[in-house]
């Protein structure tokens, strides 16, 4: 419930929810190509920002763990070939 509350005034957690989804989508598109310790890392990367979202920590945490989101996702996420 104040999760739903803070998705509508914070536009970070806005923000931080669809990353959170968007890494969620692309670790199960990729499942067969990443080896199993990527697949636990992401995962491990998404559970933590999860956590900072539902302990209510302000932004500049949320911020942070996104950063940690990304710098996760750039790592083990494959690149989609010929992107443009």
């Amino acid at each position: 419930m104040v999760l739903m509350l803070k998705w509508f005034w914070s536009s970070t957690v806005r923000q931080a929810v669809e990353m959170r989804r968007h890494v969620r989508r692309l670790v199960h598109a990729q499942r067969d190509l990443l080896a199993p310790n990527a697949v636990e890392a992401m995962e491990e990367a998404s559970q933590a920002l999860s956590a900072v979202l539902d302990s209510g920590q302000g932004q500049a945490a949320i911020k942070s763990q996104m950063a940690e989101l990304e710098k996760a996702a750039v790592k083990w996420l494959k690149p989609y070939p010929h992107a443009s």
